[in-house]
């Protein structure tokens, strides 16, 4: 299962891998090839969701799937239902988590990029005040996005 194409955690994933995704037939289904090799499109077809609550849906009902998430998704996805048996595959012998702290050795990551309107700067300056604060990043920290001051 893959994220949707559009995605930010997608484009993380196929950034991260080197490889590349292609929308096929209807309902977002795509094929992946490895970046740089010209139409050699894997024949397996990858279905897409765009909520963990579908991911983890499609993995238990299927024992051969697999799919991708954001670690902040997956904590938010356990606080609701912490009876989920969900594993975190580890990259490079890593695992995601230590203790149930990041593991900056963890090899996988994603930008967490702020927006903000440009006709409300003093606004705008007041929240990245707070989340460059001890209080903002504590908060980062807890729900597994990795804070500015590591």
């Amino acid at each position: 299962m893959s994220k949707s194409i559009g995605h930010g955690t997608h484009s993380s994933f196929i950034e991260y891998l080197g490889i590349e995704s292609m929308p096929v037939g209807k309902k977002g289904i795509m094929v992946f090839k490895k970046r740089g090799i010209n139409s050699l499109y894997s024949k397996q077809k990858v279905k897409p969701y765009r909520k963990i609550n579908q991911a983890v849906a499609n993995v238990f009902r299927n024992k051969n799937a697999i799919a991708y998430e954001s670690l902040g998704a997956y904590r938010n996805f356990l606080t609701k239902r912490p009876s989920a048996k969900l594993k975190l595959l580890k990259l490079d012998q890593q695992s995601p988590l230590i203790d149930n702290k990041i593991n900056h050795k963890y090899a996988f990551k994603r930008p967490f990029n702020i927006l903000i309107n440009d006709d409300k700067p003093e606004l705008a300056q007041s929240y990245i005040d707070f989340l460059l604060s001890d209080k903002g990043q504590k908060i980062l920290a807890e729900h597994y996005y990795i804070p500015l001051a590591e």
